[in-house]
């Protein structure tokens, strides 16, 4: 009898067979944990990390010409706090990313997204490596992180956000809105 059904299975390959193909895993090394945007007092935070962060600037804002900005000279400062980072962690292929669906300008700047303030004003993040700030692209990776420990196994990495005149002196005041969101990817 267990010779027939071999044969009948081999002569008549086109039957179904019903089954399942099951995958389990789990993870081998993990980077880091993302606690969230730090933002410093009076800005719009109290130290204190938070997935979704407001950088309150209110009236702290003054141009003195076309297509500049003086935000007390540095711009607006926040991090992202990572913890519990192994001491292996590959920074070159931690790659922080930065979008949005507001409409960048001609300089890949963000766009006032409040209609009812300025339409002169974009805004943009630069990203803080080796000593030095540099202006980073919304929607592209903006390269590998650059960690600054704050204890054992916890970095931040550091940024600052900057409003920026992209014309001739406002027209009127009224508030400017940005939406950023962040990623972490691990290559």
């Amino acid at each position: 009898m267990t010779i027939g059904l071999m044969t009948s299975l081999l002569i008549s390959p086109a039957h179904s067979v019903d089954g399942s193909f099951n995958v389990a895993g789990n993870i081998v090394n993990e980077t880091c944990i993302v606690e969230g945007v730090v933002v410093i007092p009076p800005y719009g935070g109290n130290n204190i990390p938070a997935r979704d962060m407001v950088i309150e600037f209110g009236s702290h804002i003054s141009f003195d010409g076309d297509e500049t900005t003086t935000y007390f000279v540095t711009g607006i400062p926040f991090s992202i706090k990572l913890s519990n980072c192994a001491a292996t962690v590959a920074w070159q292929n931690v790659r922080p990313r930065f979008t949005t669906s507001g409409k960048l300008d001609g300089k890949g700047m963000l766009i006032n997204m409040d209609k009812a303030g300025p339409q002169n004003i974009s805004m943009y993040i630069d990203k803080y490596t080796d000593g030095s700030f540099t202006k980073i692209k919304f929607n592209e990776s903006s390269g590998p992180a650059t960690p600054l420990p704050t204890s054992p196994g916890n970095v931040n990495l550091n940024y600052r956000f900057s409003p920026y005149k992209t014309g001739s002196l406002p027209t009127k005041g009224g508030p400017i809105l940005g939406i950023v969101n962040y990623e972490i990817e691990y290559l």
